[in-house]
């Protein structure tokens, strides 16, 4: 295997990041500063006294890096959407007269499934990054669920104490489960119980495969997945920040 080939790649996926202005935890220069702010430094000051009383029955140091390495995942995989939307097929570029009718065909190639997969991978691992937030949040609130429960919306439905819901943090938080939240797991359950991104394409397309209009609609929503992950990567960071501003207060009243 050529290494260079791999190196090349990569320098293809920073070009990305530089176009789009997209990062993740460890910052543009990644150097782990995030809005003038060390993030390892400033989650170790946060959860720190959570962490003595815990003495080691969870991790927060295996949790910070599964958050890291979930939001640089998240990253690479809305860099690689950016890289091949140009590229993959639109069936009304494709069209064919019959002479009664005009049909669209779906030439998809390898630039296209690559595509579809890369939409998949970024849904799985936004997902992944909010579970792991709700797996710190419920540290503080111990005993409250069942550790099967545990996940990002039940903890902050069940497990936040109405003492803390005016926090800015825990407001954001609750706002974006509402929103955000929302679409982004009803795209990863579709994936993961049903169909992937790829097939329901593919079987929109089928749908509607002499529907001009119809077409247009499902291909502007295909190529819509990049903004969708691009806004998503956003919220992350933000995510991060109001998750620590909501512990901070409760580490201060708790201890």
């Amino acid at each position: 295997m050529n290494e260079d080939l791999l190196w090349d790649y990569q320098k293809a996926i920073a070009s990305v990041y530089r176009e789009e202005n997209i990062y993740c935890l460890a910052g543009p220069k990644n150097d782990y500063i995030h809005n003038g702010k060390q993030v390892v430094a400033l989650y170790s000051d946060v959860v720190r006294k959570t962490w003595i009383k815990n003495n080691g029955a969870f991790s927060y140091l295996k949790a910070l890096d599964d958050i890291l390495f979930c939001s640089r995942s998240l990253l690479y995989a809305c860099a690689s959407i950016y890289l091949y939307r140009p590229h993959i097929n639109n069936p009304i570029e494709d069209a064919i007269h019959t002479g009664s009718e005009v049909i669209y065909p779906n030439y998809q190639d390898l630039l296209a499934v690559r595509y579809s997969m890369y939409v998949d991978m970024a849904g799985e691992k936004a997902y992944n990054y909010w579970d792991r937030i709700g797996d710190v949040i419920e540290t503080f609130f111990p005993g409250i669920l069942n550790p099967r429960q545990v996940y990002f919306g039940k903890v902050l439905e069940e497990c936040v104490p109405p003492q803390f819901h005016d926090n800015a943090g825990y407001i954001w938080l609750r706002e974006f489960k509402s929103t955000g939240y929302v679409e982004l797991n009803k795209r990863r359950k579709r994936v993961v119980h049903t169909a992937t991104s790829d097939t329901d394409f593919k079987y929109e397309h089928l749908d509607n495969v002499t529907d001009k209009e119809g077409i247009e609609e499902i291909q502007k929503a295909r190529l819509g997945d990049a903004e969708f992950y691009k806004n998503q990567l956003g919220l992350t960071l933000l995510g991060f920040e109001n998750m620590l501003l909501l512990l901070e207060e409760v580490s201060e009243k708790s201890y």
